[in-house]
C-alpha cells in the first residue's frame, strides 16, 4: 500500500516542501499532492530513479535516493474580462506557467448570458444561453466562448488560435453591436 503525502511548495527544503520529504522513508509508488504557485500537482515516487532534477517534472529529495515524478498534469485556474463592444481580433493571455493542451472556459455577462466551452486548439465547443426568460441552451461547434447579449444576436465569441508556452491566444469575433459591458471569463488550463 502506498503512502500519501501533502506539500505546499515544490523545492526549498523547508517544512512543507516536496523535496523536504526524506528519500529514505519513501517507497516506490508513494504519492504526493499539493498546490504550489497557484497550480495543483500530483507526484509519484520512484526509489530507483536518478534523473536530474528539473522542476516541476522531476523533484529530488534533499536527502536519500529516488525522485518525485510528476504523475498528473498541472492545471491553472485564471480569469479575465472581455468588453462586449471590443473589436474582433487575436488576444494573447499569459501567466499560465506552462503550455496547455486543453482549456475549459466559463463565461458570463451579468443578467444577460453565459457559456461553458472546451477547446484544445483544434476542437471548439460551447454550450450557451441568454436572456432572462425561459432557459434555452444551444450548442455551437464554432466557438469555445460564446457570450450572447440578446437574440438579435449581439455577441462575443472566441476560439483558441494557439496554445502558447505560457498561456494561449484567442481569436475573438464580435457579432452585431453589443453594449460596452464586460463579460467575465474563467478558465481552467490543463497541461
Amino acid at each position: 500500500m502506498s503512502n500519501v503525502y501533502a506539500f505546499t511548495s515544490l523545492t526549498g527544503g523547508a517544512a512543507g516542501a516536496l523535496d523536504a520529504l526524506a528519500g529514505a522513508i519513501l517507497a516506490t509508488g508513494d504519492l504526493a499532492f499539493g498546490v504550489s504557485g497557484g497550480k495543483i500537482y500530483a507526484y509519484k515516487f520512484d526509489s530507483t530513479s536518478e534523473a536530474a532534477e528539473a522542476s516541476p517534472g522531476i523533484i529530488a529529495p534533499d536527502s536519500g535516493d529516488g525522485r518525485w515524478l510528476l504523475a498528473v498534469n498541472s492545471i491553472k485556474l485564471g480569469t479575465f474580462t472581455r468588453a462586449m463592444g471590443a473589436a474582433s481580433g487575436d488576444v494573447a493571455y499569459t501567466g499560465v506557467g506552462f503550455k496547455p493542451t486543453a482549456i475549459i472556459f466559463l463565461a458570463s455577462l451579468a443578467n444577460k448570458g453565459w457559456s461553458v466551452g472546451f477547446d484544445d486548439g483544434t476542437v471548439h465547443c460551447a454550450l450557451f444561453s441568454y436572456g432572462t426568460g425561459p432557459v434555452l441552451f444551444t450548442l455551437v461547434a464554432t466557438s469555445s466562448i460564446y457570450v450572447v447579449e440578446d437574440a438579435t444576436p449581439k455577441s462575443q465569441g472566441a476560439i483558441v488560435k494557439t496554445l502558447d508556452a505560457d498561456g494561449f491566444t484567442l481569436t475573438w469575433a464580435i457579432e452585431g453591436t453589443p453594449a460596452t459591458a464586460n463579460a467575465t471569463v474563467y478558465y481552467l488550463a490543463l497541461r
